[in-house]
């Protein structure tokens, strides 16, 4: 699914960042984690960071990006 981006990632760079997708005023939001952040609330979405230039760019511009489900969207 595509969700547009709540804030960058702590860690950057290429690999796979966890993180939560909320429904925002009906639409689909990701919130990446920092470490700490998988110990209180499982991670349900996955992002795939591709490099700082896009993450930048989308949460700038608002635009979705595509995540990954691993599981259910509260």
């Amino acid at each position: 699914m595509r969700a547009a981006l709540f804030s960058l990632p702590e860690r950057r760079g290429r690999g796979l960042c966890p993180g939560r997708i909320r429904l925002h005023c009906g639409r689909p939001r990701f919130e990446p984690f920092c470490l700490r952040g998988m110990e209180r609330d499982p991670a349900n979405a996955v992002l795939e960071q591709r490099g700082d230039r896009s993450l930048e760019r989308a949460l700038r511009g608002g635009f979705p990006l595509p995540v990954w489900l691993i599981g259910p969207v509260p």
